[in-house]
């Protein structure tokens, strides 16, 4: 005689494979009612509840399921799944110890060494991050993903020459690719080796001309080699790509440290001040604040570039503002302009 719960996750099991979760649910739902004592079918269910976004109680069930049978190999996901839950709320403690329970259960998935390795990273601990990307290269060499994550996470540890080795291999491993020769170039740029970084930002932009994020960081690169009109060039470039083609978002190919739309105006701004061009400096400048209202230090050049042209009420106004945002150093700077602006 079938057993009456081994008959409920065959159903649910059909009905998975017809699309019917709605219906799937319910099977599941008198499975677990019927053996509340077995993980198996707070698994499934966990899993089809996630599936039609009723998180929630799909964490639930699979810690109901942890408690019942932690050795359950279907419990990967599960702890896979509680692991992104607790990343999104910032518990990254308790994330690292899901994943690694995940990776305990299934040792020969990579994607999960990627996730512990991301939660350590987010977590400051960038040592153990690398332990974990390092196993990633081992068990995957040939994929230039797993040296392009090696390579950042050893560019924040301050290991610029590793980095560099990183990232050049994965660059062999797929030359066609433009971001990875903007991490290539970021690597170098840490390093000081401006003049490598500039190549690689180039090569970056010749195989996608619409690199909005390869203009910037080769604007950067040329401004501290002292090659300014060049640098200013750049920045013109990132500004004139349209919207629609600026990835603004992380991608798993780019290491994301908030490149927006108002950078290239600011530093271009900036620039153009130096050279005395204040009219369009303050075109510029005026442009990021427009973008970014809260950030002091554009607030404060644009002061600086008003009191430049003769507008010291503007400045003055620009100055005390800066006062009432979050930017202590700008704060500074700000209140030792109003100082002196004292008759």
């Amino acid at each position: 005689m079938t057993d009456p719960y081994d008959e409920y996750l065959r159903r649910a099991a059909d009905l998975m494979e017809e699309n019917r979760l709605v219906e799937a649910i319910t099977e599941l739902q008198e499975a677990s009612r019927l053996k509340p004592e077995l993980a198996l079918a707070h698994i499934r269910l966990a899993n089809i509840l996630y599936v039609v976004d009723r998180r929630e109680e799909a964490l639930d069930e699979y810690r109901k399921a942890i408690k019942l049978d932690p050795d359950q190999p279907e419990l990967e996901l599960g702890h896979l799944r509680i692991g992104f839950a607790l990343s999104e709320s910032g518990q990254l403690e308790d994330a690292v110890r899901e994943y690694r329970e995940a990776i305990r259960l299934n040792p020969d998935k990579p994607e999960l060494l990627l996730q512990l390795g991301w939660a350590l990273e987010k977590a400051g601990k960038l040592g153990e991050a690398i332990v974990v990307f390092r196993e990633m290269v081992r068990a995957d060499p040939a994929d230039p993903w797993t040296h392009h994550r090696l390579g950042l996470a050893l560019r924040q540890s301050g290991h610029f020459e590793e980095a560099i080795a990183e990232h050049r291999e994965a660059v062999q491993l797929d030359p066609s690719n433009p971001d990875w020769y903007l991490n290539l170039g970021g690597a170098y740029h840490d390093a000081g080796e401006l003049n490598e970084a500039i190549a690689a930002y180039r090569e970056a932009i010749r195989l996608d001309p619409t690199h909005f994020h390869a203009y910037y960081n080769l604007g950067e690169a040329l401004e501290d080699a002292q090659r300014k009109d060049e640098a200013m060039a750049a920045y013109r470039s990132a500004i004139a790509i349209p919207d629609e083609e600026i990835i603004l978002e992380p991608s798993e190919c780019i290491e994301y440290f908030g490149y927006f739309r108002e950078l290239p105006h600011y530093r271009l701004g900036r620039l153009l001040k130096d050279k005395g061009q204040v009219e369009e400096a303050l075109s510029e400048l005026r442009k990021a604040v427009e973008l970014d209202p809260e950030n002091g230090e554009y607030c404060y050049e644009l002061g600086a570039a008003l009191d430049e042209a003769g507008d010291t009420t503007g400045a003055r106004e620009l100055w005390a503002r800066v006062l009432t945002l979050n930017d202590e150093e700008a704060k500074v700077r700000a209140q030792r302009k109003l100082n002196q602006a004292v008759p």
